[in-house]
């Protein structure tokens, strides 16, 4: 009774053997029979347990150690070739867990005393690299230094990208285990690689430099269009205004002279017009005792029918 009990530990899943195999539960989904965390009991000689980690794995691939010089790490360090052909050293951090311990089982190299899996550590190490180096083969230096991918549908970071290709691998599913994060933490490059990124920094200055001169010159147009359009409004506006004066006029003079206020009037009928007006004022200036000045040629004309339009002006 004693030997029948065993302690499956903290975050670890216990998986069983009976007769040194795995007890399936689902053949079809592949799912073996699990013992949690916790006392449970067992049949001696018979079964086994074997514990296996389910805590979250941290890895990192190009970390500077402590204390290592730059020619040191870069002389250790995976490098990546970007699409100009540079090579650059990416520290990579990325985690995972065991999610299917019967499958992680099955696994070359077996359980360590701490329960975790050194061979899938290594393949997950080099799944990592080897989507890392597909995706950065495919990018410029300066995009890889931004740490983002634009796609028709947004923006993806590098980390997102590798991540999905590291999933799309045919034997990733035969794991057992899940790739939760994947990230480029930080990004070094030999001098070849500062050289292209000067040159290209500099094309790009360039660019912006081209680009800024073009957008100015379109507000400077666009200012013009707009002055234009404002100085032809406004002469259409002046034009309007006179041509609604002038059409209050003739209908003045229309009226003044018996016709209809929307029919043309003539010269003859401006003159006639023009002159009943001298009268008016004169003949006010008579009432008011206020001065108007008449030019002499017309002193004659105005006199003449100066009584008629006085007496018109006191009936009105």
């Amino acid at each position: 009774m004693i030997a029948s009990f065993r302690i499956v530990p903290p975050a670890f899943a216990g998986l069983l053997l009976r007769f040194g195999s795995r007890v399936s539960i689902d053949e079809k989904e592949e799912e073996y029979l699990i013992k949690k965390e916790g006392w449970t009991l067992i049949f001696p000689i018979l079964e086994k347990i074997i514990p296996i980690s389910l805590r979250q794995h941290k890895e990192k691939i190009n970390a500077q150690k402590e204390g290592e010089t730059e020619d040191e790490y870069k002389n250790r360090a995976e490098s990546f070739s970007a699409a100009e052909g540079v090579n650059i050293f990416p520290e990579i951090f990325y985690s995972y867990k065991i999610t299917n311990p019967g499958k992680v089982f099955e696994l070359g190299g077996g359980i360590d005393e701490n329960g975790d899996s050194p061979f899938l550590k290594e393949i997950f190490h080099d799944l990592v690299i080897g989507g890392t180096r597909g995706v950065l083969a495919k990018m410029e230096l300066t995009a890889i230094l931004s740490r983002e991918i634009k796609e028709e549908n947004g923006v993806t970071s590098i980390g997102e990208r590798i991540h999905s290709e590291v999933e799309k691998t045919p034997s990733f599913e035969r794991l057992g285990a899940d790739l939760l994060i994947l990230r480029i933490e930080d990004i070094k490059f030999k001098q070849d690689a500062q050289n292209i990124l000067d040159s290209l920094e500099n094309i790009k200055d360039q660019e912006l430099k081209k680009r800024s001169e073009i957008i100015e010159s379109e507000k400077r147009l666009e200012i013009q269009k707009l002055d234009s359009q404002t100085l032809v409004n406004k002469s259409e506006a002046e034009l309007t205004e006179a041509r609604n004066k002038a059409m209050a006029l003739n209908a003045e003079i229309a009226a003044f002279v018996g016709k209809r206020t929307d029919s043309p009037t003539t010269p003859e009928d401006g003159e006639k017009y023009a002159k009943y007006q001298i009268g008016l004022e004169v003949a006010k200036s008579f009432a008011t005792g206020t001065k108007v000045i008449i030019p002499a040629g017309d002193v004659s004309k105005v006199m003449a029918g100066l009584v008629n339009v006085f007496d018109a002006s006191k009936s009105n």
